[in-house]
């Protein structure tokens, strides 16, 4: 009888943890392992970009050469964990397709991450190729997101449940059974409860380490999304308050930023207006962990080993100060501080260093892309906007809705000035007769070098006779200046031409061009206006009459 009791007892207890034995193996050595790849592979991923940033917007080459080693070291390990993946993948409906999806951007990444090195900073070309491979990093961001929030995540939390599920109706089996036959099984029904309770506890713990896991992906996720949609660096900072709101809800929390000089630190936000919590550090040089790289944790401003910006607290305070880093460098702190009689949240720390991390990663791209699309605007010799620019601006100013004059002015006998000093002198020429353009004309008025040795004026609200007048004390102008230059002397032919009603600026400066090419028939150094021919007046003359509203 003791022998069959027995044996039904753990026939019973076999065949209830049998179900959930199989979950549990599910769980350990596809799901959970599925789930921490796609994981490494993301925080690879972001890792790689901020290395691809940091060697974009490096200023030397050796800062370029270590940010272009980590963003290689962060490719093979997310290569690696990728493939980790893969090898585990449950193959459910749709993966496949969100596979492919990840393997086409990264490899499309790859491309515009290497011809962006090949361009120079100034082509406008780089400016759209970084804008091209932020999207498909963000894409692969996205792919990753969604196996895990809709296949991984979800197959996970069914298997933990399953094995807790399971775990008690054997327990609640094995139970009913010991009642029954409490005197023969008594030893037995202990042990396997026992057993039961011990896996119960190791699955609770490892469903809320996944459980947690889980989260800060989603608000990884979450918050690399929200900074993406911020084109702004302010708006980046709005996005980057809410974060620290929530992964510090109860402590103040402050994010200092460098100057553009680098040599001083301002609050750029801070979560509790009314908290006199910020720092009275100055410079980056002067804060440990700005300066040091690295989180600092000081658990009571009156120990010895503080930060010395701490001590002048009236009531001890704990501190955690986290290193942002901007482009490779560590321009940045985030600062929680609070009373000792608040323990720090758990998982602070992590918060923190998670929206430090992604504020510097995306603070530093807006940066370059404000960078870089400032380089694509302007003519690096003259400073002036490029043609490109000036057709922009004239329509964002809205010049098209009023009368206008356009100058073309083109310099004469410049190739003469290359051939014979040198590309560097011809540069120096044309900066000299920029700036002669800018003194000459309105602040409202509108230049640009519109190619080689041509540049193009835009007057708005200005009569043709005026203009002129414009023109011939660029003339003046520039002869006075060559007076007292270092550069070859040289004269310009200008042509004038204005707007009629409906008239498009292109046909209004190609009217100008053939006009200022009619001047160069004529014998150049001279203003031609459109449909006539004024006077030459001499390079030494100086036209008093003014346009209106002169500078």
């Amino acid at each position: 009888m003791a022998v069959l009791s027995g044996l039904t007892l753990a026939i019973v207890a076999v065949v209830g943890l049998r179900a959930p034995s199989n979950n549990a193996t599910d769980l350990s050595s596809r799901a959970l392992p599925a789930q921490i790849a796609l994981w490494q592979t993301a925080v690879a991923t972001s890792q790689g970009q901020e290395g691809l940033l940091a060697a974009v917007n490096a200023e030397d080459s050796t800062t370029r050469a270590t940010a272009i080693t980590a963003a290689q070291e962060a490719g093979r390990v997310k290569d690696a964990s990728w493939s980790a993946y893969e090898s585990v993948a449950a193959n459910a409906p749709g993966e496949r397709t969100l596979q492919l999806s990840y393997d086409e951007s990264a490899s499309r990444s790859l491309s515009l991450s290497a011809a962006m090195f090949s361009l120079a900073p100034s082509d406008p070309a780089r400016a759209a190729t970084i804008v091209d491979e932020r999207r498909e990093y963000q894409n692969q961001l996205s792919v990753l997101a969604t196996l895990q929030s809709t296949i991984y995540g979800p197959m996970v939390s069914q298997d933990a449940a399953a094995v807790n599920s399971g775990i008690g109706n054997a327990r609640a089996a094995v139970l009913w059974s010991y009642a029954v036959l409490v005197v023969v099984l008594s030893i037995g029904g202990v042990i396997l409860l026992v057993g039961a309770r011990r896996d119960q506890r190791r699955f609770a713990a490892e469903t809320a380490a996944l459980r947690l896991a889980g989260q800060t992906a989603d608000f990884e996720g979450s918050l690399q999304r929200g900074l993406e949609m911020a084109v702004t660096e302010e708006l980046a900072l709005d996005v980057v308050g809410q974060a620290l709101s929530l992964v510090a809800p109860d402590v103040p929390v402050e994010l200092l930023l460098a100057d553009s000089s680098r040599a001083h630190f301002r609050q750029v936000l801070s979560t509790d207006a009314e908290a006199d919590a910020a720092c009275g550090v100055g410079a980056p040089r002067d804060c440990p962990a700005a300066r040091t790289g690295q989180m600092q944790f000081f658990t009571d401003s009156s120990h010895l080993d503080t930060c010395r910006f701490l001590r002048d607290q009236v009531d001890p305070v704990w501190a955690i100060c986290v290193p942002v880093s901007i482009a490779g460098r560590a321009t940045g702190v985030v600062r929680a501080q609070r009373s000792l009689d608040g323990e720090p949240p758990a998982n602070i720390a992590d918060g923190l260093e998670l929206v430090a991390r992604k504020a510097g990663d995306r603070i530093g791209a807006i940066r370059v892309l404000a960078r870089t699309e400032a380089q694509a605007q302007i003519d690096p010799v003259t400073g002036l906007p490029n043609r490109r620019t000036l057709e922009a601006q004239v329509h964002e100013f809205r010049v098209l809705d009023g009368p206008f004059v356009v100058l073309f002015a083109d310099l004469d006998h410049f190739k003469q000035i290359n051939d014979v000093h040198g590309h560097a002198m011809g540069d120096r020429a044309l900066r000299l007769f920029a700036r002669v353009l800018r003194d000459s004309i309105r602040p409202r008025d509108l230049l640009a070098r519109h190619g080689g040795e041509e540049f193009v004026a835009v007057l708005p609200d200005c009569s043709v006779e005026d203009a002129s007048i414009v023109a011939n004390r660029i003339r003046a102008e520039l002869s006075s200046h060559l007076d007292q230059a270092t550069v070859p002397s040289f004269t310009v032919t200008i042509g004038v031409a204005a707007a009629g009603p409906g008239d498009e600026l292109a046909d209004v400066i190609a009217n100008a061009d053939a006009t200022m090419l009619r001047g160069k028939s004529l014998g150049r150094d001279r203003v031609v206006v459109a449909e006539r021919v004024m006077a030459s007046i001499g390079p030494a003359a100086v036209v008093d009459a003014p346009c209106p509203d002169e500078p």
